[in-house]
């Protein structure tokens, strides 16, 4: 094989591998709590997510939660993909804010994660 072959074979190569890790980035994505939603707590909240490679139900997914861009704590370490779908219990106690948002991640890939698109508000439930 010449040179030439050989440069124009691996640039092609790294082009598809780079395309379909970039593809696999792209692919996760929050559906729920997006930004702009109103939670209470002692309550439940449905968080919800996108992950339509292949492999979905194989793959373990971190989820954590944020608050003013700092990570407050892993509402999840290993959830199964469980159809994009996983209810979390607001504890009563829980702090409250309108600036919180969720980061969903594959355990085995840092780099595949998603945010919320913007923050979303954890209120206390008012008594009655």
């Amino acid at each position: 094989m010449n040179k030439n072959a050989f440069f124009v074979i691996l640039i092609l190569s790294l082009l598809f591998f780079s395309s379909n890790i970039f593809s696999e980035i792209q692919n996760l994505k929050i559906i729920s709590p997006n930004g702009g939603e109103l939670f209470f707590t002692n309550s439940n909240l449905l968080i919800k997510w996108r992950y339509p490679l292949n492999n979905s139900s194989e793959q373990k997914f971190v989820i954590t939660l944020y608050k003013n861009g700092i990570n407050l704590f892993t509402i999840s370490k290993i959830s199964d993909y469980n159809g994009g779908k996983l209810i979390w219990h607001i504890p009563g106690n829980f702090q409250t804010g309108d600036d919180f948002r969720i980061r969903i991640r594959l355990k085995e890939n840092l780099a595949v994660n998603d945010f919320s698109d913007s923050d979303f508000s954890i209120k206390k439930r008012e008594e009655r």
